[in-house]
């Protein structure tokens, strides 16, 4: 939870904290996508390294599926995180570091959920802070939503 980040930053350990990316629920050695085609017996065609590969939950969420060198699959959760918004406690508290998992976005949008955490940090060291407007920009990159997880107890 967002109180143990805290606990941890409070104890002086040296802690990144993952501020903004998908968000992973579940590595398996199961290959889901031939399983889910009936060729679990079949030799590895390697579809898995095909882009777009999800599962759908009964609400209509998609669980993006990658899949590692090793042909483990990666199920993310159907929201990014985004802890934006308690940038001013993460800073205050000294994080190590505030990590962005970017490695699935795509190139422009990357480019501006770090330009948005930049200046929301730029804000900071300058003693400011507003989050509706940068928070807003996030949100029109990502139309499916954000979270903010356990993170805050929820």
């Amino acid at each position: 939870t967002f109180a143990d980040i805290l606990a941890l930053l409070a104890s002086g350990m040296s802690v990144d904290v993952i501020v903004h990316g998908p968000q992973r629920a579940l590595i398996t050695d199961l290959c889901l996508i031939k399983a889910a085609a009936g060729d679990a017996q079949k030799p590895c065609s390697v579809s898995c390294q095909e882009e777009g590969a999800f599962l759908i939950d009964e609400l209509g969420q998609y669980y993006m599926i990658y899949s590692d060198d090793q042909c483990r699959n990666h199920i993310y959760l159907p929201n990014d995180i985004c802890l934006y918004n308690y940038l001013p406690v993460l800073a205050k508290d000294a994080a190590n570091g505030l990590r962005i998992e970017g490695q699935y976005m795509p190139a422009s949008d990357l480019y501006e959920v770090v330009s948005i955490y930049q200046e929301g940090l730029q804000q900071l060291s300058q003693g400011r802070w507003e989050s509706g407007e940068p928070y807003q920009r996030l949100l029109n990159c990502y139309p499916q939503g954000l979270t903010s997880g356990c993170f805050v107890g929820r």
